[in-house]
């Protein structure tokens, strides 16, 4: 016969498995539990699944016995400490407490909580000692079947491939696994990651699981971009080339207004590759795309956080817009057109504003028609179906963003052409 145990330095107190929301590391950062909820839940939870089990405080065995009682005209299992009653019953967690990981991990990571060298082990004899305190179950074969899959659930005596501040970076397991100081706190079987990772601070609730799957994410894309090792970077841009979705990491990008930090490693990765935005593919020729990576539009917005300098075809750097164009040759109607267009704005009292250069591109917002970006009117090659004075108009637009600095749909733009506007309606009017 084997059992599972579970042994910790320091000798237990009852009130650790009797008295509801006690808890001595509420609070304590460095603490693993803190509901004073968990052993209990774990006990009943046991108890419910009919696991033959025994507790030691030191060399004294804790007994615990249940006891029906009606209650409503119902009946309950009270569970006894030592033959004395108390308030909980084997009822309790119905919902969340099920199967063998949530009773092991509470045991085990209160263990951990008193003794970081806590061990968790398949035994064939007990280790009954003095100062001690030691949980052990019959290894039924969900339990053993359990043991074997051990390293899903717990990551703490498994080496990390990198470490930052706020975690570590383990291998890949089944399905996407958070864990959280070692224990697991999330999972999705069906959801595939790059990695595992193992959250130093990362709030969770009563059952132990992720309480904010948000923050979650966002701790784990600060920790990508934290990271200094470069075979853990290389990897993560790579997994994820070709696609915005589809992988956990996908989810793990911050926003393009999220701040940085200095990350040295993280920019000479970004430097070793070409990219393009993975959304704008149709737009592109096969030529193009050879020899770059494809990343989402978001992740690319990231790395020129960090590398301004990056070579990220077609994507602009304008904060106020997430457009994206790569340059294309006019058809001869268009170039035409807007010949015609300059000239006739050269023979207006415009002339003298008229001064960038107009170049042509394709736009991956199709309703934008031109963009003004570094000294440069940038005109979508789907103009050709419009007319001179419209394409003029919109020559006319994109200049003023150019002279005033002024970003589209803002009043600071609108107020700048009703200035320009009534200047000119008033330049020949003679006082009275």
């Amino acid at each position: 016969m084997k059992f599972l145990q579970i042994k910790s330095e320091g000798e237990m107190a009852l009130e650790a498995i009797s008295l509801i929301g006690a808890s001595t590391k509420r609070g304590d950062p460095n603490s693993i539990g803190m509901f004073g909820s968990g052993l209990k839940y774990a006990i009943a939870s046991i108890i419910r699944q009919d696991i033959p089990f025994v507790v030691y405080s030191g060399e004294k065995e804790i007994r615990i016995t249940t006891d029906p009682v009606e209650f409503g005209g119902k009946f309950f299992n009270r569970i006894l400490i030592n033959g004395a009653e108390t308030s909980l019953t084997d009822s309790m967690g119905t919902e969340d407490w099920k199967g063998i990981f949530p009773f092991v991990r509470e045991i085990y990571s209160n263990a951990l909580d008193e003794d970081e060298n806590a061990t968790i082990k398949l035994v064939e004899d007990l280790e009954i000692e003095a100062g001690h305190t030691v949980f052990c179950l019959n290894a039924t074969p969900e339990i053993m079947r359990f043991m074997a899959r051990f390293d899903e659930y717990f990551v703490k005596d498994f080496k990390a491939i990198t470490v930052t501040k706020d975690g570590a970076i383990h291998g890949k397991k089944k399905g996407t696994r958070i864990f959280r100081k070692g224990i697991l706190a999330f999972e999705d079987e069906k959801h595939e990651s790059i990695f595992s990772y193992d959250l130093y601070d990362i709030d969770i609730n009563e059952s132990r699981l992720v309480k904010n799957p948000y923050a979650m994410k966002r701790k784990v894309a600060t920790m990508l971009e934290m990271c200094t090792n470069k075979s853990v970077l290389r990897r993560w841009i790579n997994a994820l080339k070709g696609g915005n979705a589809g992988l956990f990491e996908h989810e793990c990008i911050l926003e393009d207004w999220w701040s940085t930090q200095d990350n040295p490693e993280l920019v000479e990765v970004i430097l070793e590759n070409k990219y393009y935005p993975v959304e704008i593919t149709t737009m592109l020729e096969p030529e193009e795309i050879s020899g770059r990576i494809g990343l989402s539009t978001k992740l690319l917005k990231r790395f020129l956080k960090y590398a301004p300098d990056s070579d990220i075809l077609g994507l602009t750097t304008n904060q106020d817009s997430e457009n994206v164009m790569i340059e294309r040759k006019p058809s001869v109607q268009l170039f035409d057109k807007v010949h015609d267009a300059k000239t006739l704005l050269q023979r207006t009292a415009y002339r003298d504003r008229l001064s960038s250069t107009i170049k042509f591109a394709k736009f991956s917002k199709s309703h934008v028609l031109g963009q003004a970006k570094k000294g440069v009117i940038w005109l979508s090659i789907k103009l050709d179906v419009y007319g001179v004075e419209e394409i003029a108009k919109i020559i006319i637009e994109e200049q003023e963003h150019i002279h005033s600095g002024f970003n589209d749909e803002t009043r600071n733009f609108q107020d700048h052409l009703f200035n320009l506007f009534y200047t000119e309606l008033t330049r020949n009017t003679k006082t009275e």
